[in-house]
């Protein structure tokens, strides 16, 4: 409800609205300033949809977001640069660390190897429908129930009881949580029809209702482990963080998955950081390392892809997709290059979709599209001197290069159509679709991410096909791997034009963009009025004091009379509804 009516916000326009008051906390604790840079960490799992909506919700807000990082891997990060920093690490010899953040809502695994100046995340393996929030439903839960038997009602249905319970429920978890405690009191007054709740909530009660969440542990660990094919005994250290770790079972549980001294403090783990902040300080320093205003010592960062992309051509089907990037792919990294053989005069779309084997991994509802990318054939159609008739409408081969954003998005970098010189012919035959395989390119890495053209990759109707960098003249490669005779070619850069698919369109960031303006000003300027209207309180109730006391000898009875009278209307008014409905005029 939105000035007394019904109002849809995009998703975006309501992380914005957040975004703003980050910006408003900022102004306030730095006199007005506000913040120039910003990274935002987001859960690993959030799909490339996910990640470009956050950035079209920095627009709308007006915040200068530099990049969009995984939350374990800004963990990640700020454990290990000021380790780095103090030369805690080896040079060559990596020292494995598991990341274990069970926070509200998600549950991330997530091991890194560091060296000096530098950490690579080998593995991080999610659950998003377990965290801290589903210990608080299991307390409401049994609250309900316990609930019900001494009053005989029955408050599910009631959403502020439950609102209630669920404060409660937080508040008793809590109190559980400290080594040696063995009950915590919940009490909730008039829970509903005016009735009280007064029980006590045992750990060992509390405990045994956990047991179906506590066998959730297990699995992400084991499957972040194999994923990053090392033993638990190379693991020097399993470092907890997020709020829900303190709970003790939760704790000891971990411990004894991980073979960890259960008689050692926490139960052999480390608890070395800021269980709360840790994403955030990470976050922090992320953004310091991407600022052009600060200055940090360096400190690589690899990251993981976390999701099988497939590349297909217009209506191919899924039987001939080509693999972009997979799962675990080490992030940032190479372009990789699709060539697609022969393509004809008409422009052809490439479709990016999510391979099978991530369809598991994908939140509930994510659609298996990725993206669409439309390369657009040049019109007219090049024309080099020597070219027949027949070389012209012969159709020519169309090389797309393939990257990776900095958040993590999926992009074509070039898409070139290759125009085969006629003074040298070469006979090739194309291998087929099903054989094809994307390849990295070995061009520098710093040159294609420098361009700041959106797109993807494509796969061929008759082929995709292997190959290497090609400059003026170039090297082909037969489908049977015999090299062929050298090639001239000339390079057209083709227009490329991105659909994301399911993103907003720029019409509705524009709209949201105009509504938060225009919300924003009615913030203001309600803030505004209050302020005028407290102003003119403080006026009134000062001024009758002062008549009385420290101007009783400036103003003659009839003028001290007279503007008594006028204080007092002018509280009358006040007080009134004409004013408290009036504007700040």
């Amino acid at each position: 409800m939105y000035n007394d009516e019904p109002l849809n916000v995009l998703a975006e326009h309501f992380l914005a609205v957040l975004l703003k008051r980050a910006d408003e906390i900022v102004k306030n604790i730095n006199s007005g300033t506000s913040m120039g840079d910003c990274v935002l960490a987001v859960p690993y799992w959030f799909t490339d949809l996910q990640r470009h909506s956050i950035m079209q919700a920095c627009d709308i807000a007006n915040v200068h977001c530099l990049k969009i990082v995984n939350e374990p891997t800004s963990i990640a990060l700020g454990y290990g640069i000021y380790k780095s920093a103090k030369g805690l690490f080896h040079a060559t010899d990596a020292t494995n660390i598991m990341f274990i953040d069970l926070g509200y809502s998600c549950y991330t695994v997530s091991i890194v190897s560091y060296v000096q100046e530098g950490m690579k995340v080998l593995a991080t393996v999610c659950d998003s429908e377990f965290g801290g929030r589903n210990i608080d439903d299991i307390i409401v839960d049994i609250m309900i129930e316990r609930f019900l038997k001494q009053t005989k009602i029955d408050v599910r249905n009631n959403r502020k009881a439950v609102l209630k319970l669920h404060a409660a429920a937080e508040k008793a978890k809590k109190t559980l949580s400290p080594h040696g405690v063995t009950e915590a009191n919940v009490s909730v007054e008039c829970l509903a029809e005016e009735k009280d709740l007064n029980s006590v909530l045992k750990r060992t009660d509390l405990e045994e209702a956990l047991a179906p969440l506590i066998q959730r542990i297990q699995a992400p660990i084991d499957a972040c482990i194999a994923e990053s094919k090392l033993s638990r005994e190379q693991i020097a250290e399993v470092e907890i963080v997020g709020g829900s770790t303190r709970v003790a079972i939760m704790k000891k549980t971990i411990g004894s998955i991980m073979n960890c001294d259960a008689s050692a403090l926490n139960y052999g783990l480390k608890c070395t950081m800021n269980a709360d902040e840790a994403v955030v300080r990470g976050a922090a320093l992320q953004c310091a390392i991407e600022s052009s205003r600060v200055k940090v010592k360096p400190f690589n960062i690899t990251d993981r892809v976390g999701y099988t992309m497939n590349a297909s051509f217009d209506n191919d089907g899924d039987d001939d997709a080509v693999e972009i990037y997979s799962r675990g792919d080490d992030f940032p990294r190479k372009p990789k290059r699709l060539t697609f053989r022969r393509k004809n005069v008409n422009d052809f779309t490439v479709h990016i979709t999510y391979a099978e084997s991530a369809l598991s991994l994908l939140p509930a509802g994510t659609k298996k599209e990725v993206a669409d990318f439309t390369i657009h054939m040049p019109n007219p159609y090049p024309v080099e001197a020597g070219m027949s008739e027949n070389d012209i409408n012969e159709p020519h081969d169309v090389r797309v290069t393939f990257n990776l954003d900095k958040n993590g998005c999926i992009y074509i970098s070039k898409a070139e159509l290759m125009i085969e010189l006629p003074n040298v012919a070469v006979e090739e035959t194309p291998a087929p679709a099903a054989e094809a395989k994307a390849e990295e390119s070995k061009t520098d890495e710093s040159k294609e991410e420098s361009k700041d053209v959106t797109g993807t990759e494509e796969t061929p109707a008759a082929a995709v096909t292997q190959e290497p960098p090609m400059d003026t003249s170039e090297q082909g490669t037969l489908s049977s791997g015999t090299p062929a005779k050298p090639r001239k070619f000339k390079k057209v850069d083709l227009v490329v034009t991105t659909n994301i698919i399911g993103k907003v369109t720029k019409d509705q960031i524009k709209a949201a963009t105009e509504l938060e303006v225009s919300m924003a000003f009615e913030d203001q300027l309600i803030k505004d009025t209050s302020d005028r209207r407290n102003d003119l309180e403080s006026y009134i109730y000062s001024m009758r004091n002062k008549m009385d006391t420290s101007l009783k000898d400036y103003g003659s009875p009839i003028d001290v009379s007279d503007f008594k009278t006028q204080i007092n209307e002018a509280e009358e008014w006040l007080y009134g509804d004409e004013g408290y409905d009036a504007t700040k005029n």
